[in-house]
């Protein structure tokens, strides 16, 4: 009897799998454009406060040189975006 339950088990499984395996497909086109605007959106809202940030000056106090690099490239895909 144990011997079955195991196997019943096991081949609901196997049988439950393939739906499982739906939830973790890739979004559908709308849903990705939406997440995209989403993303556009808060790019956009946040360029103004990049534009103030003087990383140039983090460095004379002390701060790595990695700051300045991650700005730059902050600034090169911004104007990507924009």
């Amino acid at each position: 009897m144990k011997i079955f339950a195991a196997g019943f088990l096991m081949m609901a499984a196997a049988g439950l799998a393939p739906l499982r395996a739906q939830t973790n497909s890739i979004a559908p086109e709308w849903d990705i454009g939406k997440t995209f605007a989403a993303i556009a959106a808060d790019a956009d809202r946040i360029a103004p406060y990049l534009d103030q940030i003087q990383p140039q000056q983090w460095l004379a106090k002390g701060a790595p040189d990695a700051y300045i690099a991650q700005w730059k490239q902050c600034q090169i895909q911004k104007q990507g975006s924009g």
